[in-house]
């Protein structure tokens, strides 16, 4: 594992920031600098397993992302910070995580996340 804990360190050894990196499952090497929408829904998968702190994180990353393109990009590269692949399919995998997170947790700021989802 690289120093974040979350797989390891790309070439310049910096650390990835706090997320489920994409690795070759055969040699555990970072395989690329993106995440795709539909990994949002890990963070509900989290909540489901009571892992609610590292879901809540997860959630954020993702609602970061959101809104700062008022959009959820089909993929974006950690790396550079910006979206490699533009278009939204609009898939609900973010707003199905807010959802199961605001019934374990019912943090206030999930409800804006909703209403952003509704709005977009």
């Amino acid at each position: 594992l690289g120093t974040s804990g979350r797989g390891p360190d790309p070439p310049d050894h910096t650390p990835p920031p706090p997320l489920y990196v994409n690795v070759d499952y055969g040699t555990g090497r970072l395989a690329n600098h993106w995440i795709d929408s539909l990994s949002a829904s890990f963070s509900g998968v989290q909540v489901l397993a009571g892992d609610l702190d590292e879901a809540i994180c997860t959630h954020a990353i993702h609602y970061s992302i959101w809104r700062k393109y008022d959009f959820l990009p089909e993929r974006y590269d950690w790396k550079t910070t910006q979206p490699s692949v533009l278009f939204n399919p609009l898939r609900p995998e973010l707003v199905e995580s807010t959802y199961l997170l605001y019934q374990a947790v019912r943090p206030p700021e999930t409800l804006s996340t909703c209403t952003l989802a509704a709005t977009s």
